[in-house]
């Protein structure tokens, strides 16, 4: 069992290491994520409005085989909202393998769980150079699902997809800099031409 964890871990780096965009990043994970596919994923990002609220946003999701139903991408939950915020932070992921008899959860969103067939459930989150960028969330209908071996592997999918959604977006954002930077030079250099080329001042208005 440990060589092919060790196997999947670098597997999955590997086919990360690949990945230059934010969404082939994200088709990765959810591509490594269907080595068990009786369980659903969603991959969710933070987005904060102009007050300040905090909102978990569904940016990719496959259900698999699970035959478990996913909000749609694109989705939007205020954090502060949802029931389950208390129990994961940035440092701190949640997982259950008993959801009917854990006290951890309110009894309500025990039910409803219960009501869809859902028995496990775990929230990992993804952080990057000390940013939680968002969480992976994985759910179940089978009973003991998340063994060791099994948080193992969504844990590296967790963590060697944030070093690499991080560097995606970081990446994106240079290049954009980068686009400006060079439009502004070429209107700089084109004001400077337009001004060296004109006989008298008369012929730049």
């Amino acid at each position: 069992e440990l060589l092919t964890t060790q196997a999947r871990q670098l597997e999955i780096g590997q086919a990360l290491a690949t990945a230059q965009t934010e969404q082939e990043v994200l088709d990765i994970i959810i591509e490594k994520a269907n080595d068990y596919p009786n369980a659903a994923l969603s991959i969710t990002d933070w987005e904060t409005d102009d007050n300040g609220e905090k909102y978990d946003v569904v940016i990719r999701q496959s259900k698999y085989a699970s035959g478990i139903d996913l909000l749609k991408e694109g989705t939007r939950t205020a954090w502060k909202q949802s029931p389950l915020s208390q129990l994961y932070s940035a440092e701190v992921a949640f997982i259950s393998n008993h959801l009917e008899d854990d006290t951890r959860i309110d009894s309500a969103i025990r039910a409803s769980f219960a009501s869809i067939g859902v028995k496990g459930l775990a929230i990992l989150p993804m952080v990057a150079s000390g940013e939680w960028l968002g969480n992976m969330a994985v759910m179940t209908k089978d009973d003991d699902f998340f063994t060791e071996q099994v948080v193992s592997h969504y844990r590296s999918l967790a963590e060697q997809g944030s070093i690499a959604l991080w560097g995606a977006r970081l990446f994106e954002q240079t290049q954009q800099s980068l686009k400006r930077r060079s439009q502004e030079v070429a209107l700089t250099i084109q004001i400077a031409q337009e001004i060296a080329s004109a006989t008298n001042l008369s012929d730049l208005y």
